[in-house]
């Protein structure tokens, strides 16, 4: 166990100051993206009886950075990253990366706040992680409650154990296991939370959940990205979204591993090899680029994403590799690195019509159709609805999950994903622009 996190509580006491900063500025930053009342005294008192530092030992503070070890040195030293707004990376013993963070704190604890946490309640957490997140849950449900983490890396559950006695948290346990085949025997819960981006919601966790309780996860959107929706179960069975937030989690491993929506490789699609020298069409098509500056490719289109997602089953997104800026399509047509500059940091989108013998991409400059015009005929319209509804974000949509077997008829927006089926509507009263006139 690592030395410098064998402390008790009260050992706490000569940081206090940190923790208070800390816990305002956090305050601050949730208040600024949405949540107008802030944190609840609970959780604010959780995030001061529940220090990050003792949930942290190897990390890396950004991509490609150096690893930081708390045996090393005082765990003072490391404060200044510690208890900063971002998210840490796990290390393993041997220096590697684990497919692991300790989240970005603002985010945490917005979640949190969503989830709407009582004393006495059981919740369930899938993706424990170091523990973190688990220990502010123990903290805010109180004695009479408990904390069930699921993590299915041993290392980091074995950690996280070890940082939750140090932290003399007593209701709170972790079980080293896959999230999916861990949930038989455990009983239901008040309060679901998963920390990893789900493509379906497996049916056993419609059961899982109290009547009336929530469950909050982060749903896959192509590409990068995910819908993050709290959702109540409902007394027919299935659950309705009362709030919503984008966000970025990383892919689950184990039996919820699904990569469906994940980047595919432009060199690597069959439709690709058949019509890249047929280029047919190109019109500018700058999202999230102007002469001067450039947001990144991935946020610039998190919003468009999720609303192609749900209404275009032929959207698709590409990697960067093929594009144009290196990879295996390099060469094959280097024109559709585009008039803009060329690079992106993820990922293009795009549409591929199979039966047209059409594709469709933006390179985040220009939309460049290739084989017929079928597919940017179908890009550029599905981009018009997402304009003519004023651009939204998942924030705008009303959402209702259903087991496959369950879902009724009549939804506006039916998106099946494996053993779920989720409902989409446009929120009532949402911005909308009146039907064009002829």
């Amino acid at each position: 166990m690592n030395p410098t996190l064998n402390l008790q509580p009260a050992a706490c006491r000569p940081f206090a100051g940190i923790l208070e900063n800390f816990a305002r500025e956090i305050d601050a930053t949730v208040r600024a993206n949405g949540l107008a009342d802030g944190l609840r005294a609970g959780l604010r008192a959780a995030i001061l009886d529940c220090p990050r530092h003792f949930f942290v030992q190897r990390y890396i503070a950004q991509a490609g950075g150096n690893v930081h070890d708390l045996a090393s040195g005082s765990a003072e030293a490391h404060f200044g990253a510690i208890y900063r707004d971002i998210p840490l990376g796990y290390v393993d013993a041997a220096g590697q990366p684990m497919a692991s963070t300790n989240s970005q704190p603002s985010i945490v604890l917005h979640l949190l706040e969503l989830l709407d946490l009582q004393p006495g309640q059981r919740v369930l957490e899938i993706g424990s992680g170091g523990g973190w997140m688990l220990g502010l849950i123990a903290r805010a449900v109180g004695p009479t409650g408990e904390a069930v983490g699921v993590e299915i890396i041993p290392a980091l559950a074995a950690q996280s154990r070890q940082s939750l006695a140090a932290a003399g948290i007593t209701n709170a346990r972790v079980h080293a296991a896959d999230g999916q085949a861990a949930l038989s025997g455990l009983g239901q819960f008040d309060r679901i939370i998963f920390t990893t981006g789900l493509f379906e919601l497996p049916a056993p966790f419609f059961d899982a959940v109290v009547p009336g309780g929530l469950l909050l996860a982060p749903f896959q959107i192509k590409g990068l990205g995910n819908d993050v929706l709290l959702l109540r179960r409902t007394e027919a069975g299935g659950f309705r979204a009362e709030a919503s937030l984008a966000c970025c989690f990383i892919y689950p491993t184990g039996a919820l591993a699904c990569a469906d929506y994940a980047p595919r490789a432009l060199a690597e699609t069959p439709l690709w090899q058949e019509v890249a020298l047929r280029e047919v069409v190109r019109l500018p098509m700058p999202l999230g680029r102007t002469r001067y500056a450039t947001t990144p490719f991935s946020l610039a289109t998190i919003p468009l994403r999720s609303f192609l997602t749900k209404i275009e089953p032929r959207f698709t997104v590409f990697g960067p590799g093929g594009m144009g800026v290196g990879g295996a399509g390099e060469g094959v047509n280097p024109q559709i690195a585009g008039a803009a500059g060329g690079s992106f940091d993820v990922a293009g989108i795009g549409l591929l019509d199979e039966a047209a013998g059409s594709l469709a991409l933006c390179n985040g400059a220009e939309l460049i159709g290739f084989g017929t015009t079928a597919a940017a005929d179908a890009l550029l319209g599905a981009y018009h609805e997402w304009a003519r509804c004023l651009m939204p974000g998942i924030e705008a949509f009303e959402a209702t999950l259903w087991r496959k077997a369950e879902a009724p008829a009549g939804a506006v927006w039916a998106e099946p994903r494996g053993e779920t089926v989720f409902h989409w509507s446009q929120k009532r009263g949402w911005p909308r622009l009146a039907p064009s006139r002829g």
